[in-house]
């Protein structure tokens, strides 16, 4: 394994959360109000154990715990949530899916210029876990399975986001129902 080459590759990646992480910002201000006060967590033991990329606190000082998933404008077609199941396959290395410990989970997809988003959708966690938890078996979860062999070791669920029932949703950008849409 060439490590030099997947440190280029990860760098890259998060160079590219990062600027999108940024553009995300007004969308989440238009969602929480323009006054909310957001707290990047990333590299910290909160991201490492519970998958907390960032905080952001209300106008009422209450604190909301969120998880980032963006993806290049290539993956947009896909129309997926992608969460990560296992960190490291070699290993057995439970990821996110199992210790994610936060409110909301964030999905983006990234125009072509990575100036905004085609698509961004925002779930609460608590209930598209339970949703998933509750309609599919762990059997029919691993279906949803999808290999990550361009970065890592990693794979990932990929549930298509219009099976998502429209209740776990917090928010779409671009506004519009899901219903018959894709």
């Amino acid at each position: 394994m060439n490590y030099s080459c997947d440190k280029e590759i990860w760098e890259k990646d998060k160079a590219f959360g990062d600027k999108m992480h940024n553009v995300a910002i007004p969308h989440y201000k238009n969602i929480w109000g323009y006054d909310i006060k957001i707290t990047d967590t990333t590299g910290t033991d909160l991201d490492k154990k519970f998958s907390i990329d960032f905080i952001h606190k209300d106008k009422h000082n209450l604190s909301y715990h969120c998880q980032e998933k963006f993806q290049r404008y290539r993956y947009a077609s896909f129309k997926t949530i992608t969460i990560e199941y296992m960190s490291n396959v070699d290993y057995k290395r439970e990821g996110s899916f199992f210790h994610m410990n936060v409110d909301y989970y964030i999905m983006g997809y990234a125009t072509k210029n990575e100036d905004d988003f085609i698509y961004l959708w925002v779930l609460k966690w608590t209930d598209l876990k339970r949703w998933l938890n509750d309609n599919f078996t762990e059997r029919e979860l691993l279906d949803f399975l999808v290999q990550d062999n361009e970065h890592g070791r990693a794979n990932f669920l990929a549930i298509p986001i219009n099976l998502i029932p429209e209740q776990i949703f917090v928010d779409k950008f671009p506004k519009q129902k899901m219903d018959g849409w894709m």
